[in-house]
């Protein structure tokens, strides 16, 4: 609370339209203590319910389990401001996976922004997974033919798929220690 998300740019490209879809971008935690806010902000274009969740990592820093976190907006609404309610304890440098479903028509979020030294613009520069052999620039995971909506429990059989994707959802965050 407190602060205004609105970016430079606002895009539906930082997702995919396929609803059954889940895309997972790699976020590190800035510091040690608990994820107390979490904010996002729509663009002009809206209507989908976005849904979202974060993973932890295995020891391979794969996203694993059931997710700890997740939030679902209902319909969307134009140039809107989200804070879901987020209570998330993590280590400094904890590896997490942002994870999002595709949707069908494509809301459009503002990268996020913020003058405030609390709050962060998350995730950050994804991290180089040395468990997958990649080809090119890759920055998100992601698994096809799930349930819109329903989030899996993920284990070390999940087959991801690695993919580059320009646009990277952004929310800001706030850690208290």
């Amino acid at each position: 609370s407190g602060y205004f998300l609105q970016g430079n740019t606002q895009i539906e490209a930082w997702n995919t339209s396929n609803n059954t879809e889940i895309r997972f971008i790699q976020a590190l935690a800035p510091k040690a203590g608990t994820i107390d806010e979490l904010a996002f902000r729509t663009g002009s274009v809206a209507g989908d319910t976005l849904y979202l969740a974060i993973y932890a990592c295995d020891s391979n820093n794969m996203p694993t389990g059931d997710p700890i976190f997740t939030f679902n907006t209902g319909t969307t609404t134009a140039n809107t401001q989200y804070e879901p309610t987020i209570s998330v304890t993590v280590t400094e440098g904890q590896p997490l996976w942002l994870a999002t479903f595709g949707q069908t028509n494509r809301t459009r979020i503002w990268c996020t922004t913020t003058g405030s030294t609390s709050v962060r613009a998350w995730p950050a520069v994804p991290r180089f997974l040395s468990s997958i052999n990649y080809s090119g620039d890759v920055n998100q995971l992601r698994i096809t033919g799930q349930t819109n909506g329903v989030w899996p429990t993920l284990s070390s059989s999940t087959e991801f798929l690695a993919t580059d994707v320009v646009y990277q959802f952004k929310a800001a965050i706030h850690i208290t220690e």
